[in-house]
């Protein structure tokens, strides 16, 4: 007999976020109409200039960086830059170093694909 799965609401598991970025701490939401979740998995891609694609995840921590776009596949980042924490309907950001930065840049617009998988439950 096959076991059935209801699907989920997607605002409950998945957001596309934009944002503008500030160069100091921000907190990046992904509550829409009411609804928002702690992710699992961030994607953040500047949308205003070229730069790296940030792939992190609650599994390995995020400290531990992924890139899309580069050879370098992955590196551990202990500076107060980039995402510091998943938040409970969110990400908090810490500061960049350049307007080009790839999370958090002065300026720059971002978009930030936020999932839920599980983990953040």
């Amino acid at each position: 007999m096959p076991t059935t799965y209801a699907i989920p609401d997607g605002r409950t598991v998945m957001a596309a976020t934009l944002y503008t970025g500030t160069n100091a701490n921000l907190t990046v939401t992904n509550t829409v109409n009411g609804v928002g979740f702690k992710p699992d998995f961030a994607w953040i891609k500047i949308r205003s200039t070229a730069s790296d694609h940030v792939l992190i995840d609650s599994v390995r921590g995020v400290q531990q960086v992924l890139w899309s776009d580069l050879t370098t596949a992955e590196a551990t980042s202990t500076s107060t830059s980039g995402l510091l924490s998943f938040a409970n309907n969110g990400l908090n950001l810490g500061t960049n170093i350049s307007t080009t930065g790839s999370t958090n840049g002065v300026g720059g617009t971002y978009v930030a694909w936020q999932w839920q998988a599980g983990q953040g439950t």
